[in-house]
């Protein structure tokens, strides 16, 4: 467990900044999300709304939280102008994202993490040139998703949904980094 008293009050408010821009982030990911789930009428029958149960709900919310999470600690890693305290700051955003929740994430955003570390040289050379480096991050929430949500292939139903969420996933990159360029120009 993390000690706030062992850093920098300079530390912790960069870091307390971070997490709520990860923490926003979050939060309209998981809403879009849910309104893609009823716009997709994957839930709900002929005679009900659609709606995501709540499993599956509880499911989703844990799939963003750990896709926010692995995006912004390898976004606030990879920072061409991140600081000489960038390693501390790095240490305590993981630690309030992870280790000060009630559930434990950790090891679903041990995974994202892998597969970011981990990426075959033909990933990172046409991924890292064309798209960033944390468009392995976008693809592996999609596919994640998409399997906890049991949706078929070749379909336009799918199509949709690969549609939103590379728009919402583009959207949550840019707003992270938006704040890294406010803090850390």
């Amino acid at each position: 467990m993390v000690q706030l008293s062992n850093f920098t009050a300079g530390d912790v408010a960069v870091s307390r900044r971070f997490f709520e821009a990860a923490r926003e982030a979050v939060v309209l990911t998981h809403s879009v999300m849910k309104a893609l789930y009823a716009e997709l009428r994957l839930g709900g029958s002929m005679f009900s709304a659609p709606t995501m149960p709540s499993e599956l709900e509880d499911k989703t919310f844990v799939e963003v939280w750990v896709y926010v999470s692995a995006l912004v600690i390898s976004l606030t890693e990879s920072w061409p102008k991140r600081p000489s305290n960038a390693p501390t700051v790095i240490t305590l955003l993981e630690a309030s994202l992870l280790d000060a929740q009630r559930s434990n994430y950790r090891p679903q955003y041990d995974e994202y993490r892998r597969r970011y570390a981990e990426r075959q040289p033909l990933d990172s050379e046409l991924l890292d040139r064309q798209f960033g480096r944390q468009k392995v991050l976008h693809q592996l929430f999609a596919q994640r998703v998409g399997a906890l949500w049991s949706l078929s292939l070749f379909t336009d139903t799918l199509e949709k949904f690969s549609d939103v969420t590379c728009e919402t996933t583009s959207d949550v990159d840019a707003g992270l980094r938006r704040v890294l360029q406010e803090v850390w120009p």
